[in-house]
This record gives C-alpha cells, structure tokens and sequence, in this order.
C-alpha cells in the first residue's frame, strides 16, 4: 500500500463520518438555555429605555443579543469544553458553521443599515428575526424535530 491509497482511505474515512454526522440527530443545544434566551430578548422589550439615537439603541439591543447567544449557548459551551469527544467537538463545530452565516449577515445588515440611515433601526428586530430563521433552517437537518417549533 503507497502513500495514495492511504491519502485516499483517509479521506474516505472522512467522508464517512461527514455522512453519519448528517444523519444524527445533535443533541448539543438544550430547550430550556434557549427558551430562557428568549425571555431574555422579551424582558429587554419590556424593559426598554427611551432612545434619543440610533446609536444607543442599537448598542443596546446588541447587548442583549450577547446576552442571549451566552445564555443560549452556556450549555453547549460547557459541554464542548468538558465532555465531549473529539467527534462531538467535531459535530459541534459543523453545527454552528450552518448557524455562523446567519449571525454573520445579521451583524452585517446591522452595520451597514446604520451607516445608510440610523432612522433605519426600527427594521433591525424583523430582520434579526429573518436572519436567525435563517440559521435554525440551515441547521435544522441537525437538530431534532421539535427545534423546527
């Protein structure tokens, strides 16, 4: 056996764990961190100042939404740290890379919106909103059925 047919088994090998990881259900993201994230973002609502600009209210909002991403994410960060194997490692990271493109866009419509118009933020929950559908359907072949709720 040469250096290719072991180059190419690994990648084999790969592929492999790449289709089995699809057709597993992760289990990385718990209902109850993510539901209080929620109640996080409804508390923020109701509790809300006044905003003389756009700028505030903004810093404001992305403050709760890192809030909530630690809140929503506490457990899933606990585990990859403590428990998990380098397979789950692996799993975990895939996961959020099919989430990464929706936070990305989100936080680049934010900044760009602002630039054009700071009158412009009034739009920024619906399209937060649209964005993080965006990443729970993109990771959704992941997660069990009931994140589709």
């Amino acid at each position: 056996m040469d250096v290719s047919d072991v180059s190419r088994a690994l990648e084999q090998l790969d592929e492999i764990h790449a289709r089995i990881a699809r057709s597993e259900v992760y289990r990385g993201w718990r209902s109850v961190p993510v539901a209080l994230s929620g109640l996080a973002g409804v508390a923020a609502a109701w509790w809300q100042p006044a905003f003389a600009d756009a700028g505030a209210w903004t810093r404001y909002w992305l403050g709760v939404a890192a809030v909530a991403l630690v809140i929503g994410c506490a457990h899933l960060i606990r585990r990859f740290v403590r428990h998990d194997s380098s397979t789950e490692r692996r799993r975990t990271l895939h996961v959020l890379g099919q989430f990464l493109p929706a936070l990305a866009t989100g936080a680049t419509l934010t900044f760009a919106m602002l630039r054009i118009d700071g009158a412009l933020v009034s739009l920024f929950p619906g399209l937060w909103a649209l964005c993080f559908a965006v990443g729970i359907a993109a990771a959704r072949p992941y997660l069990p059925l009931a994140a589709f709720w």
